[in-house]
């Protein structure tokens, strides 16, 4: 872990080259369809594994009644997103220093949980941890959006994420492969939607 967390905060000011790569599908931006699929009824909302606040800075404009919670280890990364923030002039997102699997908030404190493109470089085990806080932290009714890489029916997301996953942790053909409706129903998360973007998927659940 502490590795891990050396190397974000290394990458943390040039991470956000990574979007570049949504230029190249042939869909949607993931990020934005996100921002502009929130429900209006999320007033707060926490996105674990923040990073560099790329995908809350979207949904923060975009839904300026929405108070944004970004938590991330990596003190690089939220360096980035402060500073974005400010730049911004945003007044509904805040981050702070704090791990995904035990957060310090209260039982259904959020409306809704976000996370993007974080889950797919963990091991399982991880990500069971964090699914539980998720189910521990969000109200009932509220929702989880998870927006990560995901195999497509199409040939160039195929290819394409054939070449990125030789960069990426050995977790990752694993996950690429997951049955999110099986997966997040065992976190009383059932599974409402799920929409194809640039090489990813944002698969939208409900907490029962």
């Amino acid at each position: 872990m502490i590795y891990e967390t050396n190397f974000y905060n290394l990458i943390g000011p040039k991470y956000d080259i990574f979007d570049l790569i949504f230029l190249l599908g042939h869909k949607c931006h993931p990020r934005q369809r996100l921002a502009v699929t929130l429900s209006p009824h999320a007033i707060r909302l926490l996105d674990i594994c923040v990073g560099t606040a790329a995908t809350s800075i979207s949904v923060a404009k975009q839904n300026p009644q929405t108070q944004i919670i970004g938590i991330d280890l990596s003190e690089g990364m939220l360096a980035v997103a402060q500073k974005k923030i400010r730049n911004a002039n945003l007044n509904n997102l805040t981050v702070q220093i704090m791990g995904a699997r035990r957060t310090t908030f209260e039982d259904s404190y959020f409306d809704g949980v976000m996370t993007s493109y974080a889950l797919h470089e963990m091991e399982s085990g991880s990500r069971e941890e964090i699914f539980k806080e998720v189910r521990r932290v969000l109200r009932t009714g509220g929702m989880f959006y998870l927006l990560d890489f995901a195999m497509q029916t199409d040939r160039w997301t195929q290819w394409f994420l054939a070449v990125w996953g030789r960069g990426e942790p050995s977790v990752f053909r694993e996950y690429l492969k997951r049955d999110w409706q099986k997966t997040l129903l065992k976190y009383d998360l059932r599974v409402q939607d799920i929409q194809e973007c640039s090489f990813s998927n944002l698969v939208i659940a409900q907490k029962i």
